[in-house]
């Protein structure tokens, strides 16, 4: 079960605007570890610190799901399209 300060802000936030957290299905996690979300991955990465970097990137990727769902789809699309015409 969630509980905190954060999960009291957040709940307090969206209690406003009539949502609420799902407790089952909510996990705090910490950036570095990462965590899906809506079909994508979003994960703080460490790499060589430039001169006025701060060492991390924080970046948002498709899962490997996501991706084959949508390379499935236009495969289908393709296949399916054999036999018509340009203009169709």
């Amino acid at each position: 079960m969630l509980e905190g300060p954060i999960t009291t802000c957040v709940n307090k936030f969206l209690r406003v605007r009539g949502l609420q957290l799902n407790t089952e299905k909510t996990v705090i996690t910490s950036l570095k570890t990462g965590f899906n979300f809506v079909g994508f991955h979003f994960k703080l990465y460490k790499f060589a610190k430039a001169k006025s970097g701060s060492g991390f990137k924080f970046l948002v990727k498709p899962t490997k799901a996501n991706i084959q769902k949508v390379k499935a789809n236009v495969k289908g699309i393709v296949t399916n399209g054999k036999n018509l015409s340009a203009v169709e």
